[in-house]
């Protein structure tokens, strides 16, 4: 069997399971439809919260090191104005746009 034989079959054995793998999980799926899309869509919310909440909290971090480097608690308070106000847009983002399925 040549190369291209071999990816083919290979191709084929990938398909295969995935659709096997697709229905076992549709069979086995411990609630509902609308249970199961409805907690993918909470778990999306907490996901995309907890990646503003992270990132807010590093840009915090790095404005509180860098005041301290400066010895200066003035320092970048336009920027932190800015931070504060981006994480307050993406957080009221985030809980206008619930995914739906």
């Amino acid at each position: 069997m040549g190369l291209i034989g071999g990816i083919t079959k290979f191709g084929k054995g990938g398909v295969l399971g995935a659709a096997i793998g697709a229905a076992a999980a549709v069979l086995f799926a411990p609630g509902s439809g609308k249970e199961t899309r409805d907690a993918i869509a909470d778990r999306i919310q907490r996901t995309r919260r907890a990646g503003v909440e992270a990132k807010a909290e590093v840009e915090r971090d790095l404005i509180n090191r860098y005041r301290g480097n400066v010895s200066s608690g003035d320092a970048l308070k336009a920027e932190q104005a800015a931070s504060e106000q981006q994480y307050a847009a993406s957080i009221a983002h985030i809980e206008a746009t619930k995914p739906e399925f």
